[in-house]
């Protein structure tokens, strides 16, 4: 009876040190990479009868400084953006 108790625990023995083994070589040595995702908005600008603007609009990334001029036609003068525009 002692032999056979002895055998268990020999293969209990083995069989936790392959399960070890197992989750070892599973584990990661160095951090995965994280690869920061890029934010974009899409700018449409449209200009209102008696002028024009320089760009119709595109898709810029997050925090990108945008320029737009408007222009106003002869006889018309530019008096303001409207809707969720802001700066000058």
């Amino acid at each position: 009876m002692y032999i056979v108790h002895l055998n268990k625990t020999i293969i209990y023995e083995k069989f936790a040190t392959f399960i070890f083994f197992i989750l070892l070589s599973c584990s990661s040595d160095s951090p995965e990479e994280v690869i920061p995702s890029t934010v974009t908005y899409t700018l449409t600008v449209a200009a209102s009868e008696g002028g024009s603007v320089n760009d119709p609009g595109d898709t810029h990334n997050e925090n990108a400084n945008v320029s737009v001029t408007a222009s106003p036609a002869d006889g018309f003068s530019f008096t303001g953006w409207t809707g969720d525009a802001t700066g000058s």
